[in-house]
């Protein structure tokens, strides 16, 4: 998972847990609230799906898919307005 940062240096701590079973799981948490997160498919670009989260410090929320992962782009915005950019790439 490689976490490519935004806003200054002192960004919160934003990451994300994968885990297989039937289905694709992402589990998303932050110390921030979670204002809205996108899944991409990082070869072709397009929107896999749109999430609005709420709360913030514990689990904010779980996707699943029902197909099988490659290459996904999550975008971050943290409710401070930065943005956040994690890929998790699979192979």
């Amino acid at each position: 998972i490689r976490d490519f940062g935004g806003g200054n240096k002192k960004v919160d701590k934003f990451f994300a847990q994968f885990c297989y079973d039937e289905h694709f799981m992402a589990v998303l948490s932050s110390d921030r609230l979670l204002r809205d997160v996108q899944l991409f498919n990082s070869a072709t670009g397009a929107k896999i799906t749109n999430l609005n989260l709420q709360g913030s410090g514990a689990v904010s929320s779980c996707l699943s898919l029902a197909t099988s992962p490659s290459d996904f782009t999550f975008a971050a915005l943290m409710d401070d307005g930065r943005c956040r950019l994690l890929e998790a790439v699979f192979k």
